[in-house]
Formats: structure tokens, sequence, C-alpha cells
């Protein structure tokens, strides 16, 4: 089921759902994946995400309208620490 591609997976029932997307526009997996970002939520956890940078361009490419605002709220970059 994931592994086709151009797929909408949902899983549960609203409002507690998740919808998975197995392909999004403007972007490759492979590159996303090799620069993929880690979120430390504990010592035993971590999520790998889409990074900034890749976000913004799939928002871009997608021309929805809710991604398109999505993405002029999203910030440029990371804030410096």
């Amino acid at each position: 089921m994931f592994l086709k591609e151009n797929r909408l997976v949902r899983i549960g029932v609203s409002p507690l759902r998740i919808e998975v997307l197995t392909t999004i526009s403007g972007v490759e997996f492979e590159v996303c994946y090799a620069e993929r970002e880690i979120i430390i939520v504990s010592e035993d956890l971590t999520i790998p995400v889409i990074s900034l940078a890749h976000l913004r361009q799939n928002k871009a490419a997608s021309g929805r309208l809710k991604d398109l605002a999505d993405l002029e709220a999203l910030p440029a970059s990371h804030p410096q620490p």
C-alpha cells in the first residue's frame, strides 16, 4: 500500500485520522530522504522529517491555495541558535 506511487492512505477515523501521501510534488524521495532532518523527541524517540527547504519546494510546486498560504507562513530558513 505504501510502496505504490500517487496513493493516499487513510488510517483511523476522524477526528483521529491521519493521511499519508506516497508521492508529493516538486521533490524526489531519494533526495529528501538523504537530506532529512531528525527531530529528537526524547532519548528513545527520534523522528525523521522533510527538510524545511524541501517542504518549501513541495508547497510551491503543489499550487494549491492552502499550500501556497502555508508557504507564506513558513520561515525562509531555520532560526540560528
